[in-house]
C-alpha cells in the first residue's frame, strides 16, 4: 500500500501496509479480552528497521544513513553522466 508521507514513524507506516495486506486485527472482543490483538509481528518490523536506520535515527539526523545503494559494478558499461544528470532533474521534478 503506498502512503504519501504524513506518516513519521516508519512501525505505524509498516503496520499500516501489514493491514492493507491481511493483517488480522481483533476489533470486537471485549475490552480486556482480545480486543486490538493483531497478527502484526511488531517485534520483527522493529529489529528490520533499526538494521535499515543506520547510526541514527532518521527523523533525528534528517537524513537516511542506513541502507546504502549497491556500487556500480565495473562490469556494467559505464554511466553516461549526460543522462544521468538529465534523470536526476526529472527525479527532483516528479
Amino acid at each position: 500500500m503506498q502512503y504519501d508521507a504524513s506518516i513519521m514513524q516508519p512501525l505505524v507506516r509498516n503496520a499500516g501496509e501489514a493491514m492493507g495486506v491481511s493483517a488480522e486485527l481483533n476489533l470486537t472482543a471485549p475490552p480486556k479480552q482480545g480486543r486490538f490483538a493483531s497478527s502484526i509481528p511488531f517485534d520483527n518490523l522493529h529489529w528490520i528497521e533499526r538494521k535499515l536506520a543506520g547510526k541514527d535515527q532518521p527523523l533525528v539526523a534528517k537524513a537516511f544513513t542506513g541502507l546504502n545503494a549497491p556500487t556500480w559494478p565495473d562490469s556494467f558499461p559505464a554511466i553516461d553522466k549526460a543522462k544521468a544528470a538529465v534523470g536526476a532533474q526529472l527525479y527532483d521534478k516528479y
